[in-house]
């Protein structure tokens, strides 16, 4: 819907999403450190920052 109203996308990826995104034509504009010992895991996890132009007619839909 997002394509077809010609709207830019954007998300927080976390590292097990990362890849299914590229896929999609998401690029990463920037990254993070989130915490995650305030939710009792005891590790810092890398977040991307992506972005996608609507894709036009005709263009593949990724996955």
């Amino acid at each position: 819907m997002a394509d077809e109203r010609g709207l830019i996308q954007t998300l927080h990826a976390s590292p097990a999403g990362l890849h299914v995104y590229e896929k999609c034509g998401f690029r990463v504009v920037e990254t993070s450190e989130m915490d995650l010992r305030l939710w009792g895991v005891e590790e810092v996890e890398v977040r991307r920052y992506m972005t996608r132009d609507a894709k036009g007619k005709g263009e593949g839909e990724g996955v």
